[in-house]
């Protein structure tokens, strides 16, 4: 596992630099392959489990299996609770028998070809969100989410300011008494959890931004912090990551601190000359809070090319938690073919994929679930349901750019029917 992580470690560094020079490229590529080889022949930390869910409204049940780590399942299972459904981890001897309805794995990405020819949904394993500010930032302003916009204003009424100082001789104490507490409020049981060696490394040469009230002027203390995150600089691009709260995560929350901590980013990055700012990654939902943050701040999703895996996702069965995933947690898919987004951004294989139910099943529904589930870097929103028929899906789509209608009525042939997109 030591050589492994070197090699991750070695891989991350180059995919960083990669467009820095034609040699750093090759040894990328390089090391990317030889990675791949050693994620098949070396056994992962992965196992399988099946979880059974059900509906408290009318009592319907059902269940999924998972093939991934500890965090992956810990994220589906969060998930369906997030939606409404109970959850029975341990699988009783009575459930035991009960099929598994959808199934989830995570894999090298190497084999998602052959997961997509078996009728899988194919996501990366991971999306990333990036701001342009090439443009200006008032022309980033004016992507901003309506949510992002009430956000500023309450900054500003709060006269919130930041303050930027290099992070190193109070790393530790921010790591103890902001990060740790946030992410444990922010993810209660994520088993995974960033060392303090991670946050180490991440922080050389990077410093840190501090969001305090009016009454600090300069050279903050820990003490007087509302927030904190570590900006990275790799030439014209920029990561703010590992956000901290001082005091009560909650009340920072809903104050607003995080909102504060991620536009003062912006604005300061914008103003050292920065094009482009890595707002990490995300899971491949399109319901992910995560994701949803940072798309309201006018970032754009792209598939992350940091790690190997990707997850395949197929419905066993054509019962309601097929489509209670497509209804509450919609995906982000691969596809096979590069097309223009809806905005007419360059090409991308990204799409979302949703379901609309029979009840919603009108324009009104569809504006609702395309301003709730649609975000920049997506070429289209491909949209499952039950119409009675293939005619009035056309019209109703005809009427909202960058939505598709598919209709299926039988999801366990999903995967087969977008194999042509």
């Amino acid at each position: 596992m030591n050589l492994k992580a070197s090699l991750k470690n070695s891989y991350n560094l180059l995919a960083e630099r990669a467009p820095q020079g034609g040699a750093i490229k090759m040894g990328f590529r390089a090391i990317r392959d030889f990675r791949i080889l050693l994620e098949l022949l070396v056994p992962q930390r992965f196992f399988a489990k099946t979880v059974v869910v059900a509906n408290p409204a009318n009592g319907n049940r059902a269940s999924f299996k998972t093939w991934g780590n500890e965090s992956s399942l810990w994220y589906l299972i969060r998930s369906f609770k997030r939606s409404g459904l109970s959850v029975v981890e341990d699988v009783s001897h009575a459930d035991s028998g009960l099929r598994p309805s959808i199934e989830f794995v995570w894999h090298n990405r190497a084999l998602s070809a052959k997961f997509q020819r078996r009728g899988f949904l194919v996501a990366p394993g991971q999306v990333r969100s990036r701001v342009d500010l090439s443009c200006g930032m008032d022309a980033v302003r004016a992507k901003f989410l309506r949510s992002a916009k009430a956000a500023v204003r309450s900054i500003h009424s709060q006269a919130m300011r930041y303050h930027i100082f290099a992070c190193d001789s109070i790393l530790k104490q921010f790591y103890d008494e902001m990060y740790l507490p946030y992410r444990n409020v922010r993810f209660p049981g994520n088993p995974l959890v960033k060392e303090f060696d991670l946050i180490r490394d991440f922080a050389k040469g990077s410093v840190m931004l501090a969001v305090t009230d009016s009454t600090v002027e300069s050279h903050p203390e820990l003490s007087d912090m509302l927030g904190a995150l570590i900006i990275r600089r790799t030439g014209a691009s920029a990561t703010p990551d590992m956000p901290g709260i001082k005091g009560d995560p909650k009340a920072a929350l809903e104050r607003g601190v995080v909102e504060a901590l991620y536009y003062f980013s912006l604005d300061w990055l914008h103003n050292q000359g920065v094009q482009s700012v890595d707002l990490g990654q995300s899971h491949p939902f399109l319901d992910d809070g995560i994701l949803r943050f940072k798309s309201k701040w006018g970032a754009s999703v792209e598939a992350s090319q940091t790690g190997i895996h990707n997850l395949a996702v197929r419905c066993l069965d054509n019962n309601w938690l097929c489509r209670h995933l497509l209804a509450n947690h919609p995906l982000v898919l691969q596809c096979n073919r590069q097309l223009p987004t809806a905005n007419c951004q360059p090409p991308t294989n990204l799409a979302g994929l949703a379901y609309l139910t029979p009840d919603e099943f009108s324009y009104k529904g569809l504006r609702k679930l395309r301003r709730s589930r649609m975000i920049d870097g997506l070429r289209e929103l491909v949209v499952v349901s039950d119409p009675e028929s293939a005619r009035d899906a056309e019209q109703l789509a005809s009427q909202m750019p960058g939505v598709r209608f598919l209709p299926c009525y039988d999801l366990r042939y999903l995967g087969d029917a977008l194999g042509l997109l």
